[in-house]
């Protein structure tokens, strides 16, 4: 049987305690999948003991169990005990580890101890959200979690964080360039994320080799993946955390880093490539699908100003995902990004963002990157890109009330916690 767990934690040593129960379950889980770390705030009642108020950390899994429903409900029970929960322990205090099933197949279970569905399954943002990162087509009453994530009153965006190792980004260029320092600036970097716990506050780091700014100088594939390869050497250190992307729009350099551990490939060409179809055929990774009227981006290449871009993004949308369901690629594997900034004006960035539900009705998840972008300097008159990030913070709190599923920003963590700042007086 197929079986979903969320894991959870709020006392002690978070991320011990669930890496702990990942490790026990293992001797009766298969496990197929896991998600990335989520953290927000402690489910409370409206008179709470203020030491009861400590953020959780949030995982689910997908596995396979030979053991009945019963059976392994007391077996994760006594994974829970040995893991220092107690049974008599007041409801909504701070615990070790929870473990719920959360489903199992499309079983329908009830006794006076368990339910299967969860019974507060589809009111939870913190189980619903990860559940989507590792199947958002699975279906819950009848729905799938891609669509209950979108109706939830209180939704929780995943945050992909920017690695550039690139001279020549537009805001970051030569942070992480340098080859001989490159290895030691990238581990202080993610050393230091999970020294601080940034690292619960994002799910996702995007590393790219090739700038994709307007009037970047063209580079070959050994170059490419001469400057990201040292990232694939330390990855093993942030792997508990969150899913690697790798930021390319060349089958070879992606194939190379699904070989690495990479869990998604970010194609800012949209299939440019005629061999990223094979790829992704011989793949299970997630897929980033975005729009643009070239790569790297030339201002002079638009829509014309009669063009509506939402429309034109919906059909080119349309007829990309036509292309991937005939080669039989799952359109949960599929992320759609509609690519702001590339092959758009200013308004016609602002059009895309102001409209963005409207690509909602697709059944692919929905990721947005508009981070420090010349759009912003339309409305701001903030010149430089790396002064932008107040402005692109503001944007983000907008695409996740809305239900964005992805957001992809500089400094991730910054927009995390402005958003899990909302949520704690929502």
């Amino acid at each position: 049987m197929n079986i979903y767990l969320g894991l959870g934690s709020n006392a002690g040593d978070r991320k011990s305690h669930i890496l702990q129960a990942l490790s026990l379950l293992k001797s009766f889980v298969q496990i197929k999948k896991i998600s990335s770390f989520y953290e927000n705030p402690a489910l409370l009642p409206n008179q709470y003991d203020s030491s009861w108020n400590r953020p959780f950390l949030n995982m689910v899994l997908k596995g396979r169990i030979s053991l009945d429903i019963k059976e392994f409900f007391s077996a994760i029970q006594n994974i829970e005990t040995q893991l220092g929960r107690l049974k008599n322990h007041r409801k909504w205090s701070p615990r070790t580890i929870d473990i719920d099933i959360l489903a199992v197949d499309e079983l329908e279970y009830s006794d006076k101890n368990l339910t299967i569905p969860h019974p507060s399954l589809i009111e939870r943002d913190f189980v619903l959200s990860p559940l989507r990162d590792i199947e958002p087509d699975l279906k819950i009453n009848n729905q799938s979690i891609l669509y209950l994530c979108r109706h939830l009153k209180n939704k929780l965006p995943a945050w992909m964080d920017i690695l550039n190792v690139t001279p020549d980004s537009f805001s970051d260029g030569g942070d992480f360039f340098y080859k001989k320092e490159v290895s030691k600036k990238i581990k202080h970097k993610i050393e230091e994320k999970i020294k601080t716990d940034e690292a619960f506050f994002v799910q996702y780091i995007d590393v790219g080799g090739y700038s994709t700014r307007p009037g970047a100088s063209d580079i070959s594939v050994e170059e490419e993946w001469c400057r990201i390869s040292p990232f694939f050497e330390i990855i093993k250190d942030i792997k508990h955390f969150m899913k690697i992307s790798v930021d390319t729009f060349r089958a070879e350099i992606a194939k190379k880093a699904l070989g690495h551990g990479a869990d998604m490939i970010n194609d800012v060409s949209g299939l440019s490539d005629s061999k990223m179809i094979d790829l992704l055929k011989d793949s299970d990774c997630d897929y980033v699908l975005m729009h643009s009227l070239g790569v790297p981006a030339d201002k002079k290449i638009t829509f014309s100003e009669k063009q509506d871009p939402v429309e034109e993004v919906k059909n080119w949308l349309e007829q990309k995902l036509n292309i991937l369901e005939k080669n039989r690629i799952h359109l949960k594997r599929v992320i759609f990004d509609p690519g702001i900034g590339f092959g758009k004006t200013a308004q016609q960035s602002l059009i895309l963002l102001k409209n963005i539900t409207d690509f909602m009705k697709y059944p692919v998840r929905l990721m947005l990157g508009h981070s420090r972008k010349s759009f912003i300097a339309d409305f701001s008159k903030v010149q430089n890109p790396a002064l932008r990030d107040f402005e692109s913070i503001g944007i983000s709190m907008e695409l996740a009330e809305k239900g964005v599923d992805i957001i992809r920003v500089h400094d991730a963590s910054k927009h995390a916690r402005a958003w899990l700042a909302q949520k704690h007086i929502s």
